[in-house]
């Protein structure tokens, strides 16, 4: 069985106990569930903590929502060390922004499209061969 119930179990306001109690239940029942890691306001500490946790847990499956942990002034230096975690924790899939519009593209509540960065992040996507998610992004950045 696999479930991609979209799962913000790793990002959720629940004490540690809960997620490892909720990841071992999953396993009992033989479910491969994958979670996702919501960004949020977070930075690139709040990736590497929540994928910390992910190891903790035991979690074997999870995807990155909006993965634009990059600040404006500094976007491809941080997309490189995105990309160093990514390379070693190879998340399911990765999508590249949430409703709204980042460095990355514009999500379905803004205009706009694809970014040069985030046809950079596609390009190392793709070296990485982690599949894009294109929730959540607006027509013309799916285009």
């Amino acid at each position: 069985m696999f479930f991609d119930l979209h799962s913000d179990l790793l990002t959720a306001d629940k004490p540690e106990s809960f997620v490892f109690e909720s990841v071992k239940r999953a396993r009992e029942k033989n479910a491969c569930v994958n979670y996702a890691v919501f960004k949020g306001d977070g930075d690139l500490n709040f990736l590497k903590e929540k994928l910390k946790l992910k190891r903790r847990a035991g979690v074997k499956y999870y995807s990155l929502e909006d993965c634009c942990y990059v600040s404006e002034s500094s976007v491809y230096e941080d997309i490189d060390l995105l990309f160093e975690i990514l390379n070693v924790e190879k998340p399911l899939c990765v999508s590249l922004c949430w409703n709204n519009e980042n460095a990355f593209a514009s999500g379905c509540s803004a205009e706009g499209g694809l970014k040069p960065a985030g046809k950079y992040f596609i390009k190392r996507l793709n070296e990485a061969k982690i599949p894009l998610d294109l929730s959540h992004i607006n027509e013309w950045g799916f285009y």
